[in-house]
C-alpha cells in the first residue's frame, strides 16, 4: 500500500527493490504451498487443490495502491508539475511490471499489477480497498 508513501516509495521501484522483493515472497509462498501439499500440512490442506497436480503456468498479481492522481486545475487542465508526476509514475509502474516478469518468466510465472480499482473483469475476482 503505497497511499501517503508514494514519493518515499519511487527509489524502491526506480532500482528494481520492490520487484525483487514480490518475487522472492512469490518464491516463498509457493515453496511453502508445494512443501505444505506433500507434508499434508493442516493449515495448508485447504489450498493442496491448487498445486495438485502443479499447473503448467502460474500467475502472481501483485496489488499495488497509491495516491489518488492529480487532478485538473481551475482552468481545466493539470499543471506541468502534476503531468510529469503521473509520467514518472507511470514509467516506474511499467518498470516495476517488465522487472516481475523478467524475473518470474522463466519459471512460467505471469505476472500482473493492479489496484483494487483497476482489476479487470475478465479476472472474475475483485479486491476490496481498507483504509
Amino acid at each position: 500500500d503505497f497511499r501517503d508513501y508514494e514519493v518515499a516509495n519511487r527509489p524502491r521501484l526506480s532500482k528494481g527493490e520492490l520487484a525483487e522483493e514480490v518475487a522472492t515472497k512469490a518464491f516463498h509462498t509457493l515453496g511453502a504451498l508445494y512443501a505444505g501439499s506433500r507434508a499434508n500440512h493442516p493449515e495448508l490442506r485447504p489450498l493442496a487443490s491448487a498445486v495438485r497436480p502443479w499447473p503448467d503456468t502460474l500467475r502472481v498479481v501483485l496489488l499495488l495502491e497509491k495516491d489518488a492522481p492529480p487532478h485538473p486545475g481551475v482552468a481545466g487542465h493539470l499543471s506541468t508539475r502534476n503531468k510529469l508526476k503521473r509520467e514518472s509514475y507511470a514509467e516506474l509502474e511499467d518498470k516495476l511490471l517488465t522487472d516481475l516478469q523478467q524475473k518470474l518468466a522463466p519459471f512460467r510465472i505471469q505476472v500482473a499489477v493492479y489496484s483494487c480499482a483497476t482489476v479487470p473483469a475478465r479476472e472474475h475476482w475483485t479486491a476490496t480497498l481498507q483504509s
